[in-house]
């Protein structure tokens, strides 16, 4: 008996973001949501160029994380800017969803990436149904700490800070 089906949708622009959130209001006005929300847009936009680059998005069954280079790597400041802008209109869309739909906010730097199942729980009684195991989860971070492979954090945190006040 499936209570409860689930989608996952990762969303590459602020187009497809509105044009998802116009298709949930319109065509999904009682679907719950469950939004995973990325804190640091810096180590997001440095893990998505470090796994575009090596191919290695993450390793399972708490396989050794891949070690950094032996040089830490510049990240492009005018692609992080373009980066930036997209995912503050994204988030816009996103978060209009909060007027419309039940919608349940999971930090992933606190929730999914902290290490702790139990972040689970509330979304399992969010959708009403019984809690388990989330054997799901057994993914590790390939990254090591961000400082340790991007040689520009702190310019890339200031200018985070200026263009998204709120992320900065």
């Amino acid at each position: 008996d499936v209570r409860a089906n689930g989608l996952k949708v990762a969303i590459p622009n602020a187009e497809d973001a509105r044009n998802l959130v116009d298709a949930l209001q319109q065509y999904y006005p009682s679907v719950k949501i469950i939004h995973v929300r990325r804190s640091d847009w810096v180590a997001q936009f440095a893990s998505l160029h470090r796994a575009t680059k090596t191919g290695v998005w993450h390793t399972r069954d708490h396989a050794s994380p891949a070690t950094a280079d032996e040089s830490k790597m510049t990240l492009p400041l005018k692609p992080f800017e373009a980066y930036v802008d997209m995912a503050v209109e994204v988030e816009r869309h996103l978060l209009s969803l909060r007027g419309s739909h039940a919608v349940h906010e999971v930090s992933y730097e606190a929730h999914v990436n902290g290490g702790d199942p139990r972040w689970v729980h509330p979304v399992f009684e969010f959708l009403g149904v019984d809690a388990m195991d989330p054997s799901w989860m057994r993914l590790t971070k390939t990254a090591p700490p961000l400082e340790d492979y991007v040689a520009n954090v702190a310019e890339l945190r200031a200018l985070l800070a200026e263009r998204a006040p709120d992320r900065g």
